[in-house]
């Protein structure tokens, strides 16, 4: 005869990059205790991985297609959470080679996808943290010493000096955008706007749920060809906490403090950072474009001429 014990706890990493972003990593780990009774001082012990969270403030730039929605492309966020309930746990710096060239295999795989705001080191750090917490609280069985020397590493990758923006693009590519922009960049942008003509609607005071939803509908629409290029001005009809697509609701913001004091509590579609808005206090604007109008520019090089 024998009896098994199911435990399931949730234990959190997180690191911080670029400008102080945060990039956090949960994993729901299960552990199965075999208690036998021919030998009950000696029980049989197995974790695994059940489930995985990444979450921070960054962008995840897979677009948003009809294949997207329905599940045959799969957001990155997605690969890496699922990558992360597939793998093994890390039991040597071989095991974290291995994870590191998958984590990259994963974003690297489609040059139209990729995560803006955060790298590989940060993911990486974020989720040995993880496993740091589960080891310490006897969840998991790896070496101690182990994990520690592996995040010292990944610490001196992470640094603000080191840290990339895009998984896919070199430091050298996300050099500030310089004060002085030279005539060939100012001519470049003038001609691109020059040429979208774009619907421009005034602020209207709607609810949160309701620009949410606007967010989406004109989003697709614009993308498909239904609607013309559209610069809509947002109007606030009650306060609201806007949180980033990828970003923690417990810990970016005190709900009940929020709900308290009358604030709706929303999350839109784009990544980033939380944003607070109130009524006729709030300047806040979306512009929605084909996808040709960007054709052959760096995400950068996109933020930059979206925002000329």
């Amino acid at each position: 005869m024998s009896s098994t014990e199911i435990s399931q706890h949730w234990f959190r990493g997180e690191a911080k990059q670029w400008q102080g972003k945060l990039i956090a990593v949960s994993l729901c780990i299960e552990s199965r205790e075999v208690l036998a009774s021919e030998n009950p001082s000696t029980p049989s012990v197995s974790t695994t991985v059940i489930e995985a969270r990444l979450d921070g403030d960054f962008f995840d730039i897979t677009p948003i297609t009809e294949h997207t929605r329905f599940g045959t492309t799969v957001p990155v966020v997605q690969q890496l959470e699922r990558l992360f309930t597939e793998t093994a746990l890390v039991q040597s710096p071989e095991d974290m080679a291995s994870l590191a060239c998958a984590v990259e295999q994963i974003v690297s795989a489609n040059t139209a996808t990729g995560l803006v705001g955060i790298s590989t080191s940060a993911i990486l750090l974020a989720y040995l943290r993880a496993l740091h917490q589960a080891q310490q609280g006897g969840y998991i069985q790896i070496t101690s010493q182990l994990l520690i020397s592996q995040i010292r590493v990944l610490k001196q990758q992470v640094s603000p000096s080191s840290a990339t923006t895009h998984l896919n693009t070199s430091v050298s590519e996300y050099t500030p955008y310089p004060d002085s922009p030279s005539c060939e960049v100012i001519d470049r942008y003038a001609s691109s706007w020059n040429t979208l003509h774009p619907l421009i609607l005034e602020p209207t005071a709607l609810p949160s749920a309701m620009h949410m939803a606007l967010d989406i509908t004109l989003s697709q629409a614009v993308a498909n060809g239904e609607i013309p290029p559209i610069l809509r001005f947002w109007g606030w009809s009650e306060p609201t906490v806007v949180l980033g697509a990828h970003q923690s609701v417990a810990n970016e913001i005190h709900q009940d403090m929020a709900q308290q004091r009358g604030f709706t509590i929303m999350r839109r579609i784009t990544g980033g950072g939380t944003m607070i808005v109130r009524p006729q206090q709030s300047l806040t604007y979306s512009l929605y474009v084909p996808q040709h109008w960007l054709q052959g520019l760096t995400t950068l090089e996109t933020y930059q001429q979206c925002s000329w």
